[in-house]
């Protein structure tokens, strides 16, 4: 991912994730895309929210609430360009690098934001 700062990823979230759940950050995509695996196949303006969901339990946007709530049809439907190119590989991340009570459905979503994400797990 390389500096947290870069993506607009505040350095307290970071640290958390990077503490808390290293796996998430060292997850390698399955698909070697040229030189590119990682993070670095995502997109990287869905990052931080990303992150910050993970992380505090922040609420996401659309698309991204659909994709982890696990509903890929509405995430699919709600995706731009982008998004939708890359939607196997946040699928693929979720469910590999994630903790599993934090994805996969709308009640594991509201949960998580409603505990405050790891941050709320840990306190």
């Amino acid at each position: 991912m390389g500096d947290a700062t870069s993506l607009g990823v505040p350095e307290h979230t970071y640290n958390l994730v990077r503490e808390h759940a290293p796996q998430v950050l060292s997850w390698r995509s399955p698909y070697p895309l040229g030189e590119i695996f990682g993070l670095n196949v995502l997109p990287p303006q869905m990052i931080r929210p990303l992150l910050g969901y993970l992380a505090h339990g922040f609420p996401m946007g659309g698309f991204l609430t659909y994709l982890v709530s696990g509903d890929l049809f509405n995430a699919a439907c709600n995706a731009d360009a982008n998004n939708a190119r890359a939607l196997h590989l946040f699928a693929i991340w979720i469910a590999q690098a994630w903790p599993t009570d934090a994805y996969g459905s709308r009640d594991a979503l509201t949960a998580w934001i409603s505990d405050g994400g790891l941050e709320g797990h840990l306190g």
